[in-house]
């Protein structure tokens, strides 16, 4: 039998178009096939099903019967075309029939979607910039201060005591801006601390002498520069109940409060602790830094277009992460208010960006020949075991039975390649930028 022709043109970096010229012995043959396929149901007036003539299936279902050995030529050539020519699509095609008669050859074109070629450019010595590391006394005091308020107990006043700074205040309230009630306008059993500079000054001072069963009415002026701009500027209305009245019992910094804490001897055991933990994350934070760093500098050195296919499934992983996302928090994809069009509108590009750095980290793993062994498996299943709870064995087993092994490689290789980047990058140490103060409510 005559061999398909194929000829493979280059439309664009990532896509090709292939012409395929199926020799006329197929044509017929596929003919030939639709119209026994058309026979076997086909109904026309004076004939029973099955026995109806050629020539008259030919005059009444020529246009389906061409059509359909059309459709059975591409499905059978198709794959044939890409094997002759050694292609490796990615993307489903697009099909154009050029010519069909039954007489001739039948010429159909389609163009599909390639794996881009990544041209490496340099990408070691990158400049990067991580946060110290060294664990100051003031973050270990900080931290230790945060822990000590966490177990700081209430206990109730006297019925009389009159609200001033270093108490609690427990309140039912409800207020409005400009008249109009606002979102988290109101609220029962609400906890303030007098004095602790999270409050306006102006609530700060009508709370102030109230006490248990006390009701005020009070009016105040949100700054121009307030944290919430819908209600930056506007005149405020505050009714308030006062529920309770409390003082805070804040432990000491004994060794007996670090041993409230477990298994602590001494609060300079604590310490230590707190020290360690601290240095912990820290390191974890600056690889989240430069991890980021890579991929932002290897994107920009590296402008590929990106297939359409490879987006389109980006973007399908990133919704449906989004979904779980939103489900974990009792809500719905309908809730965001967001269209499937707006999603697709406000994520391609982070989509794109996702798949470009996909497919340079890869590159640059094969240049690099960087592997995944056994030693790489069994150290992410010991620690995925120490965050689990759970035994290495039984970590490793839910992997397999849920096939995502070879999906696991991929990402472990991805993560070498890339601490290999930061290995060979200039990393500049910079100092640590203080967070801001939370905005007074």
């Amino acid at each position: 039998m005559t061999e398909l022709k194929t000829k493979v043109e280059e439309v664009s970096a990532i896509k090709r178009k292939i012409e395929v010229e199926v020799p006329i012995e197929r044509v017929k043959e596929a003919i030939e096939e639709e119209y026994k396929k058309i026979g076997k149901t086909a109904k026309i007036k004076g004939f029973r099903k099955g026995k109806v003539p050629r020539h008259m299936l030919e005059k009444s279902y020529e246009v389906e019967a061409i059509q359909g050995a059309m459709d059975r030529l591409v499905r059978e050539t198709y794959p044939e075309a890409l094997e002759k020519e050694m292609a490796a699509p990615i993307s489903a095609p697009h099909v154009e029939p050029k010519s069909f008669d039954k007489e001739n050859p039948f010429v159909y074109e389609a163009t599909y979607e390639i794996r881009p070629v990544v041209d490496l450019k340099e990408y070691t010595g990158l400049k990067l910039e991580q946060p110290e590391t060294k664990v100051s006394k003031e973050d270990v005091e900080q931290q230790l201060e945060m822990i000590r308020q966490q177990m700081t107990q209430l206990e109730p006043l006297p019925d009389e005591t009159v609200s001033k700074k270093g108490v609690v205040m427990v309140i039912d309230f409800k207020g409005t801006a400009d008249g109009k009630s606002f979102e988290g306008s109101e609220a029962k059993d609400f906890m303030v601390e007098l004095g602790a500079g999270n409050l306006l000054p102006d609530l700060e001072k009508a709370l102030t002498g109230l006490k248990k069963g006390d009701d005020a009415s009070f009016d105040l002026t949100y700054p121009d520069d307030y944290f919430n701009k819908e209600l930056s500027g506007k005149s405020g209305h505050f009714d308030v109940t006062v529920k309770e009245v409390k003082k805070k019992i804040v432990p000491e910094l004994t060794d007996d409060f670090a041993k409230d804490l477990g298994e602590f001897k001494t609060l300079a055991d604590v310490k230590k602790d707190i020290e360690k933990r601290i240095g912990e994350a820290k390191e974890t934070n600056n690889k989240r830094i430069l991890f980021g760093q890579v991929v932002e500098q290897l994107n920009e050195k590296h402008p590929i277009e990106i297939p359409e296919a490879m987006a389109n499934s980006e973007l399908k992983n990133m919704f449906q992460n989004y979904v779980r996302q939103l489900a974990n928090e009792g809500k719905k994809f309908e809730d965001t208010g967001m269209t499937l069009e707006q999603f697709v509108e406000n994520y391609k590009a982070q989509a794109e960006n996702h798949v470009r750095s996909f497919l340079i980290i890869d590159a640059i793993s094969e240049v690099e020949k960087i592997v995944v062994d056994d030693a790489d498996l069994e150290k992410h299943f010991e620690d995925m075991s120490k965050q689990m709870g759970q035994p290495a064995p039984k970590v490793r087993q839910q992997y397999e039975s849920k096939n995502l092994i070879e999906g696991l490689k991929i990402q472990l290789k991805h993560e070498k390649t890339v601490d290999f980047v930061i290995e060979k990058a200039k990393i500049k140490t910079v100092k640590e930028k203080k967070e801001k103060k939370a905005a007074k409510k």
